[in-house]
């Protein structure tokens, strides 16, 4: 009988710390805004809300066009451009070592590629907490381009909007 309690025991005391350490996922926040600024390049701003710093950040840029296919519709995938970052600082470090925020920057003529009402982008963000290590996948899509694409930058901090003729 004590041989199970122990058992019992250690398997919820397991539980708990799997539990805990599962909480700790990468939260990341991607602006549901594109700015085009002045240099006409596209920036999208990514930032770590996670109270630690999160780790192996990998940024994708899709543009999905749908496809008519024999069994329905399937969409099909057109990598435009990446980004890898080693480090994104937590929101409450004191000390900044690699930034709170990315601003990724496509260079490219974005609206020449999308230019199809059925087609859409999609922010793909990778990222991997530094306490738990566990991976978690970002994602932000961008459905219209007259309402996503706004001329001017973000600023730093916490405002996720476009500044407009800045």
């Amino acid at each position: 009988m004590d041989n199970l309690i122990a058992i019992i025991n250690g398997f919820l005391g397991s539980l708990l710390v799997v539990l805990f350490l599962y909480r700790l996922k990468p939260k990341i926040e991607i602006s549901p805004y594109i700015a085009k600024n002045s240099k006409s390049e596209y920036e999208f701003k990514i930032r770590n809300k996670t109270p630690y710093s999160v780790l192996d950040v990998k940024i994708e840029l899709y543009l999905i066009t749908p496809t008519n296919t024999p069994n329905g519709l399937a969409n099909s995938l057109h990598k435009f451009s990446s980004a890898e970052v080693p480090e994104l600082d937590s929101y409450k470090a004191k000390e900044e070592l690699f930034g709170k925020e990315f601003f990724f920057c496509y260079p490219g003529t974005l609206e020449t590629h999308w230019n199809d009402d059925n087609q859409h982008l999609m922010l793909v963000v990778t990222s991997r907490h530094s306490l738990s290590q566990f991976s978690k996948v970002s994602k932000q899509k961008f459905y219209r381009k007259g309402s996503t694409i706004k001329a001017g930058k973000f600023e730093s901090g916490e405002n996720l909007e476009v500044i407009e003729n800045a």
